[in-house]
């Protein structure tokens, strides 16, 4: 007789599968797989009754399974039968290190799994995490109230406005403070590093961070704007900590880090050390080779919800018609793993960004339906032809312009109407994605 699980807490994972089996059966594989390493139908003769018990209480479970139309495919001169659909695998809250370990978890929900010789594609789509576990992790130091209390500006109805850096490499020190003092002047938000760049010997964080701070401080005390900093801090794991430290001390405002190439175990060591008071933006660089393809992977809203899970407080829900393939259909499910109630973790702030520029405002604000966004534009800004201040002035008056309703095609301001003829408005086919989880 099995173990009543009734009233156990459990992890929850979908998974899009295609597969020459028949559809609960490969869910049973990963789920006895992922967690006993061995069939439930086995006798498990050799061992004892006892147990016995306690591997049947550690075992996962098929939650359900939603089966979709079934193709046939090429592969070797045959025809194979593919079963296709989303299945649901629930792990018991047991089987997770008390400590709160993300390493653990995401060995169990997106390991090994992946190489399974009878998956013709497999991708993790969606996990749920109880209370219990949820609890184990401390989430964003700030999230979005923290950094709007940073900027003086608290309104959730106004989306906030971030620069991000251009040239990217290559400037020195007076030339890169000089650009970040005129996008101050004209009201950006925030200033961003690109995550390419860090700490060059031609512009290091000890000449470049109090140069910018001095600088923002005098825009600030013009215009009563405030502008933040939000400085590039990637390197290895072991020196993430020191670094934050050092770049706080600095004048630094923020920490950017590419969060997938750095490791996400490292930001959640820096963000649960509450000497550390510098809110963290985690960068997208790396998402892609998870989320893009339609056969194996992780999808982006998986990685956003970790992202928030172990402390980031700002980072990218992605953008339609910018530079990087986002689906639309995505656009309000990564807001929703940034700012829906979770337990006692803080909602972070969505940044729409990569490719934006003052034409695609209007269309990516009203896929967001909140306007307790961040919007973040490079090129969109520095490639204004009057120059970045124009730039940052254009994105302003696209912002504007949206919350009051107009069409940017009947604007008059100048500095938008130059932008809008240099950019652009968005193209009529924009980036759907591939098909692969419709019936």
């Amino acid at each position: 007789m099995k173990t009543d699980v009734s009233n156990r807490q459990w992890v929850s994972a979908d998974y899009y599968v295609e597969t020459t089996m028949p559809l609960y059966e490969f869910a049973e594989r990963v789920a006895c797989g992922q967690t006993i390493g061995v069939s439930r139908y086995s006798e498990m003769k050799f061992l004892e009754a006892e147990a016995k018990k306690r591997v049947e209480k550690c075992e996962g479970r098929v939650e359900g399974v939603k089966e979709f139309s079934s193709i046939h495919i090429a592969h070797n001169k045959q025809r194979l039968f593919i079963n296709r659909g989303i299945v649901s695998v629930k792990y018991p809250e047991t089987i997770f290190d008390v400590a709160g370990g993300l390493p653990q978890i995401l060995a169990i929900v997106a390991g090994a799994l992946f190489a399974d010789v009878d998956a013709k594609k497999l991708r993790l789509i969606d996990i749920d995490l109880p209370e219990t576990i949820t609890n184990r992790f401390k989430g964003p130091k700030f999230g979005w109230e923290g950094i709007r209390e940073k900027l003086g500006k608290s309104d959730p109805k106004q989306p906030l406005l971030g620069v991000i850096m251009r040239p990217t490499m290559g400037l020195n020190v007076e030339e890169y403070a000089e650009i970040c003092y005129n996008i101050a002047l004209n009201g950006a938000d925030f200033i961003k590093d690109d995550e390419k760049f860090v700490n060059a010997d031609y512009c290091s964080y000890e000449e470049r961070i109090p140069k910018i701070r001095k600088l923002l401080n005098q825009a600030y005390k013009k215009t009563g704007n405030k502008t933040i900093y939000i400085v590039n801090i990637t390197t290895s794991a072991h020196m993430l900590n020191e670094t934050a430290e050092r770049v706080e001390k600095l004048g630094a405002d923020i920490a950017l880090i590419a969060s997938v190439c750095v490791g996400l175990s490292a930001i959640q060591s820096i963000s649960e050390d509450r000497s550390i008071r510098l809110p963290i933006y985690g960068h997208r660089a790396g998402y892609a080779a998870f989320a893009r393809s339609e056969d194996f992977g992780i999808e982006t809203l998986v990685l956003l919800k970790i992202l928030r899970l172990v402390g980031v407080d700002m980072f990218s829900v992605g953008i339609i018609g910018g530079v990087q393939a986002t689906r639309a259909s995505d656009i309000r499910n990564n807001i929703s793993a940034a700012t829906n109630s979770w337990f006692n973790i803080k909602a972070s702030l969505p940044v729409c960004t990569a490719g934006m520029h003052p034409g695609l405002v209007p269309l990516n604000m009203k896929l967001c339906v909140t306007s307790n966004i961040a919007i973040f534009a490079g090129w969109g800004v520095h490639g204004h032809p009057r120059g970045v201040g124009d730039g940052v002035k254009a994105m302003k008056q696209a912002i504007e312009a949206t919350l009051e309703g107009k069409d940017l095609e009947g604007v008059t301001q100048k500095e938008l109407c130059t932008a809008l003829k240099t950019f652009g408005l968005p193209p009529k086919e924009i980036y759907k994605g591939p098909k692969r989880i419709e019936p």
